[in-house]
């Protein structure tokens, strides 16, 4: 088959859709598929190369805004598929890939998955900030051949914005347990006081809904040499705010934050 992985967003930023896309395309390819991801060029204008991959990248231009023009995008996928002849199209998120999707006249032959990977429904989402986006949603709905929610939660989410849909799956994002299984050497700057089988690991990006405010807050308080370690890795625009947190709930010394990892 030649399959389209169209996402908004890819390696070289690191995150869990731009991961599964990777993941996907590496098998897609490893069992004989023609794989072309097809993304928005990363913000400042430097993508991964391609000859480190397996798999073929496209880059088109920047979204210049998430509600004006977006279905002006579709030029970009049909082209591409003008040029390959897609047996299948993989959006990942519903807007803006999957609704760019659905705008695209010569594509409405080729079947359409959507894979909604959380961001775009949930509760701090784009269309929670913008629910004038509500008709492209649910447009990009009606059209999909089948959906996939990797959580229960954005299950239910899709069938709040729009039921019912051709097919609606349930479809965890894997782990390649293999990968985890092998022992490796200690990073040198973990402090000591870290020790196998006697911490809490939090491994993600650093934002509101990850609830890792929750997490801190529910260490056990009392003697804190006893008490296990809280390892918090990765990065984002809440990290400042659950460093000061830990510090007011007198656990600072209790949570390490390794910060961006790979």
């Amino acid at each position: 088959m030649r399959i389209c992985l169209y996402t908004s967003t890819a390696l070289p930023k690191l995150g869990g859709q731009e991961l599964v896309v990777d993941a996907l395309a590496r098998r897609f390819s490893a069992e004989g598929h023609a794989v072309v991801v097809l993304a928005p060029r990363p913000r400042g204008g430097q993508p991964l190369k391609e000859q480190n991959l397996p798999y073929r990248v496209v880059w088109h231009p920047r979204f210049r805004s998430t509600r004006w023009g977006v279905a002006w995008y579709r030029w970009w996928l049909a082209r591409l598929h003008a040029a390959e002849q897609f047996d299948l199209i993989h959006c990942h998120d519903i807007y803006p890939t999957g609704y760019v999707a659905s705008c695209a006249r010569q594509l409405q032959s080729v079947p359409l998955v959507i894979t909604s990977h959380g961001g775009d429904v949930a509760p701090d989402g784009l269309l929670a900030r913008k629910p004038r986006l509500l008709p492209s949603y649910t447009a990009a709905l009606r059209r999909a051949d089948a959906v996939v929610a990797i959580s229960s939660y954005t299950q239910q989410r899709v069938r709040e914005i729009h039921w019912p849909v051709a097919r609606l799956e349930h479809i965890p994002n894997g782990v390649d347990v293999w990968a985890f299984s092998r022992p490796t050497s200690r990073p040198p700057d973990v402090p000591l006081q870290i020790q196998p089988g006697k911490y809490l690991l939090f491994l993600g990006r650093l934002e509101r809904r990850k609830g890792v405010d929750d997490l801190i807050l529910s260490l056990p308080r009392g003697n804190q040499s006893a008490e296990p370690w809280l390892v918090i890795a990765g990065d984002g625009p809440e990290r400042s705010n659950l460093q000061s947190l830990a510090e007011r709930a007198g656990l600072s010394e209790r949570c390490w934050f390794a910060g961006a990892v790979t």
